[in-house]
C-alpha cells in the first residue's frame, strides 16, 4: 500500500508513506537541503524509516527497536540524541502554509526564543529532523505536516533516543485512512520535553 501527496492512498498490510521531494521550495530555489523520505508501516505500525539527501549524499535509516544510523562517505554512524542545556542549543522549525497554524507557531517561537541559543529554519522538515538526531538542533517544531512528511523522521528521532509528540506533549497516533490529516509535531530529547512545554504556555 501507499500514502502520499495528491490524495495517493492505497491500503495494504505493508504501507509506504512517501514524500519524493521534501523541501520543494528549497529545491526550486537551489538551496541544498531537500530529501526523499520513506516510512514503512506494517499492519499499521511504523517499523522502518529512510531519508536520503542527494546533494550531501547522506542516507539516514531507522528500524523499530534496532536504532538509527547515518550512512555517508565516512561510513556508518550510529545516531544518539544527547541531552544538552537549551541555552547552548538552537531550535528549528518550518512555517506552515495554513494561516491559523502559522500564527500559533510564531507565538510559540517567540515564547521559546529567549531560552535557546537561536533559531534556524531550513524549511526542510526531513533534513531538520535528521539534524536533530545528530544533535545540531535541540528542538524541532512543525506546524501541521502530513504523515508522509513525518513518518521516516519520526522513527529516526525515536530510535536515536529522542521523543516525538504533538504540541501538547502527547504521543502521535497516525490515522492511516485519512490522507489529509495534519499532525502538529515537535521533537527533542525526552529530558528536555517538560521544560520546553512549560516555555510554550
Amino acid at each position: 500500500g501507499f500514502i502520499g501527496e495528491e490524495n495517493l492512498y492505497k491500503p495494504g498490510k505493508y504501507l509506504f508513506a512517501i514524500d519524493p521531494l521534501d523541501g520543494t521550495s528549497n529545491f526550486a530555489s537551489g538551496f541544498e537541503y531537500f530529501a526523499v523520505s520513506i516510512g514503512l508501516f506494517i499492519e499499521g505500525s511504523l517499523q522502518y524509516g529512510a531519508i536520503y539527501e542527494p546533494i550531501q549524499n547522506k542516507l539516514y535509516l531507522a528500524e523499530k527497536t534496532k536504532g538509527a544510523m547515518r550512512k555517508d562517505k565516512n561510513g556508518n554512524q550510529k545516531l544518539h540524541i544527547k541531552q544538552g542545556n537549551l541555552k547552548n542549543l538552537c531550535f528549528s522549525g518550518g512555517l506552515s502554509v495554513v494561516d491559523e497554524l502559522r500564527k500559533k507557531q510564531l507565538a510559540m517561537y517567540n515564547a521559546l526564543f529567549p531560552h535557546f541559543r537561536g533559531f534556524l529554519s531550513l524549511q526542510a522538515g526531513c533534513s531538520s529532523m535528521c539534524l536533530l538526531a545528530e544533535n545540531t538542533f535541540g528542538l524541532y517544531f512543525m506546524g501541521g505536516p502530513w504523515i508522509w512528511d513525518l513518518a521516516a523522521g519520526h522513527l529516526i528521532i525515536e530510535e536515536a533516543g529522542g521523543v516525538a509528540v504533538d504540541w501538547n506533549g502527547k504521543n502521535l497516533s497516525y490515522d492511516l485512512t485519512d490522507v489529509n490529516k495534519r499532525y502538529p509535531f515537535m521533537a527533542c530529547h525526552p529530558k528536555n520535553l517538560l521544560t520546553i512545554l512549560q516555555y510554550m504556555k
